[in-house]
């Protein structure tokens, strides 16, 4: 029976009133779009000069409100950057947020605000009138301003923000934190009358949906959604080119939309590219640019640009991922992006550092949990070639219920419409571990039909109407929203429910969170983890394709054992050494198994978790391979950059084991050189190969007093690499 993994392509358009008139090909010598559209789009950051205070404000609202006592603070910011790093109770509650809005509403143009994120409920007022309000905690939203916008060039914008918990918004909860506040960048978006909307779900109004691609040609599907805000309806010529990275146009095509007067039109069209240059990962991520142009009366008046990565792909149950047709074995890191004293209201440049770190590890993908993420990390991975599982808000549990379900579906559309452009997105996620209060009875069965579409036609032997089987309803529903929204992709969901589960059938694919050695197991315990989930779950759905979402271990860089022992999950001692222990049985497991399309591992970077007090570190998770603030690499980093990365380098673990008992001891070194020398008060202790990247030179001698312990690796041209600590050795 075939799985929808198998599957890379529904043709079918998005759904909506279309209107379009043919399509033009050019040669790839065509000119390009005009090069600007004057002043049709301008963007003006609002970062600026916020005035703030943590609690609810009755009227403030209001022009007139005294604000003279609140605090100055600038964007991004959130009002949990300290208490949110604290085991316990953070607060979590109304803010009042004021800005100072020096923009003039003028005749023939529109003016609108881009909320980067706001979390949880966003009611913003301009000039005392509410002109709009947005619930979730990780989506951009736009709202249109112009009709509350004085004749004068003084504004008063005014946003509440409340991040309480809220039964009818996802997450309703989950191992990090809900930062509250404008935590994310704001912006004032001014458009003509007539423009490409920037109301669909905070998008960019145009979507790129990739179609028949192979090495030869690629087929593209063209959506615009076009806004005449003017009482007259009006004919639109809109152009699109496909600009190369020289901005050469190496193909468009032009028609004319009519648009009543007063709404929204959607326009479509298609284009297809000869022998496109293939957007191939981390090994050759080329980029296109979209040029779309809306032109009235010979007049441009809106222009916008995106990115276009013109790639394919598809999944094989027993083999993985491929990529342009070739073997792409996904193997990365999970991320959420909170930092110390800021929490999730970081800038661009830390953002940048995040991906930058992920590139230097070697990773090709990135799951980004358990949220929509901010537009900086897409595009930069957009430019980087890692490939990224993006994921929706729903995690832990689902609340019964239609206003649930409904912040649910506005939840997706808007991790969709808001990402869809972006070639490195390749799966959209449904959810992460959610489970259950009904208990699932062991003679619980799920009769599956034989047909490779999944549809609502799945029957519970045993199990009368329930949480489960309103859920199921549910997700059901928010996996066919993603596939009527995306054609061209595929869902998936993390699930630490067993294979049994029917949940984890809903999915086009799915991956499995496992701690092997860390929460149950042993290190050894890997190999036959992996095989029975394969077991199980072909069992019931032969050839579905299976993934690894989450594993790894705690760790405390400035703890340490010899020898070291498995340490309890929740207790305050989580040595370094441990967590490279797991990692390296981990990853001899995977690299066996090539039917998992995906591993990523449990996490990049330390996080801030209230409901944690662990490892020494109150109100964190310390499974990351660097530290909350970024500023240690742990070992384990190391040994996943021996295994991804072609930088040649050499690492020697335990540093941080200082001062530490003399005695013989073990060395380890991680590297990607072929060959490495150990020196210890420069003698030498040898020279090894070493095995999948690790070096071991046991029982190695440390006397009392300061040691110099080095190595050098040689690369396969005779080039070498160095690296050296210096440790304190007391006596036993």
């Amino acid at each position: 029976m075939m799985d929808r993994c198998l599957i890379t392509r529904r043709h079918a358009l998005l759904l909506g009133t279309v209107a379009t008139v043919g399509t033009m090909l050019l040669p790839k010598n065509a000119p390009a779009a005009e090069a600007a559209a004057g002043d049709s789009r301008t963007i003006m950051p609002l970062n600026d000069a916020w005035r703030f205070i943590n609690r609810d404000e009755t009227g403030a609202q209001q022009p007139s409100f005294d604000d003279s006592g609140w605090a100055f603070v600038t964007l991004p910011h959130t009002y949990n950057g300290i208490d949110g790093e604290l085991h316990g109770h953070y607060y979590r509650g109304p803010a009042w947020y004021r800005h100072d809005l020096n923009v003039i509403a003028a005749s023939g143009n529109r003016n609108y605000l881009y909320f980067g994120g706001a979390a949880t409920v966003a009611d913003v007022y301009v000039n005392g009138q509410q002109v709009g309000t947005h619930s979730g905690n990780f989506a951009g939203f736009c709202i249109d301003i112009t009709d509350a916008l004085s004749s004068s060039e003084k504004n008063v914008l005014a946003v509440r923000v409340d991040n309480s918990w809220n039964k009818d918004i996802a997450p309703l909860a989950g191992d990090f934190n809900i930062f509250g506040g404008l935590y994310r960048s704001v912006h004032l978006l001014t458009l003509n009358d007539v423009s490409i909307s920037p109301l669909d779900y905070g998008s960019p109004g145009v979507y790129i949906l990739q179609d028949q691609v192979s090495q030869d040609s690629a087929h593209l599907r063209l959506t615009a959604i076009l806004r005449n805000s003017t009482a007259q309806p009006v004919d639109l010529v809109l152009e699109w080119h496909l600009l190369d990275h020289t901005g050469n146009a190496v193909a468009s095509s032009r028609h004319t939309v009519h648009v009543d007067a007063g709404i929204s039109a959607e326009a479509q069209t298609a284009m297809r590219i000869h022998q496109p240059h293939l957007w191939h990962g981390r090994i050759d991520p080329y980029l296109y640019t979209m040029r779309v142009t809306v032109t009235n009366n010979d007049r441009i008046v809106d222009q916008l640009d995106q990115p276009v990565g013109i790639r394919y792909f598809h999944v094989d149950p027993q083999t993985g991922f491929y990529l342009n047709g070739k073997a792409y074995p996904l193997r990365g890191v999970c991320a959420h992006d909170d930092r110390p004293g800021v929490g999730r209201a970081v800038t661009e440049s830390d953002y940048l550092q995040d991906c930058a770190f992920i590139q230097e590890v070697g990773a090709n993908v990135v799951r980004l949990a358990h949220y929509q993420h901010d537009q900086t990390m897409y595009k930069a991975f957009d430019r980087s070639g890692i490939l990224v599982w993006t994921e929706d808000g729903l995690v832990n549990h689902i609340e019964q219920g239609p206003k649930f379900a409904g912040n649910a579906r506005q939840q997706v559309i808007e991790l969709v419409k808001q990402n869809y452009n972006h070639p490195s997105v390749i799966v959209w996620s449904l959810y992460n571990e959610l489970s259950f209060s009904t208990p699932l009875q062991s003679q619980l069965r799920m009769d599956f039909p034989q047909t490779p579409v999944l549809t609502s036609q799945y029957r519970f032997g045993q199990l009368p109407p329930s949480e489960l089987a309103l859920s199921w309803q549910l997700l059901f529903e928010l996996n066919q929203l993603v596939h009527d929204l995306d054609p061209s992709r595929l869902t998936v969901a993390a699930t630490d429910q067993n294979a049994f589960h029917p949940i984890n059938y809903i999915s086009d694919m799915i991956a499995f969170n496992s701690y092997q050695g860390w929460y149950g197991g042993t290190p050894a315990s890997w190999p036959t983890a992996l095989d029975l989930i394969r077991r199980d779950v072909h069992e019931r759905m032969p050839g579905r394709c299976i993934g690894l979402s989450e594993y790894g271990a705690g760790a405390n860089p400035f703890q340490h054992a010899y020898p070291v022992h498995q340490p309890q999950p929740g207790g305050q001692f989580h040595p370094e050494e441990w967590q490279c222990i797991v990692h390296e049985a981990a990853w001899r497991a995977i690299q066996q198994r090539s039917w998992l399309w995906i591993t990523t591992l449990w996490v990049m970077f330390d996080f801030s978790s209230s409901g944690r007090n662990e490892g020494g570190n109150p109100g964190r998770n310390d499974k990351g391979l660097i530290s909350y603030d970024r500023k240690i690499k742990k070992d384990a980093f190391y040994f996943y950059k021996a295994q991804w990365s072609s930088e040649p380098f050499v690492h020697i673990c335990d540093r941080r084991f200082t001062p530490r008992p003399a005695g013989k001891w073990p060395v380890k070194v991680y590297t990607n050189c072929p060959r490495i020398e150990l020196l210890v008060n420069k003698k030498s202790v040898g020279i090894l190969e070493p095995n999948d990247g690790v070096a071991v030179w046991n029982n190695v001698a440390y006397a009392p007093g300061q040691m110099t312990v080095s190595a050098k690796g040689t690369d396969s041209s005779g080039k070498h690499y160095h690296d050296a600590y210096t440790v304190e050795v007391q006596p036993s």
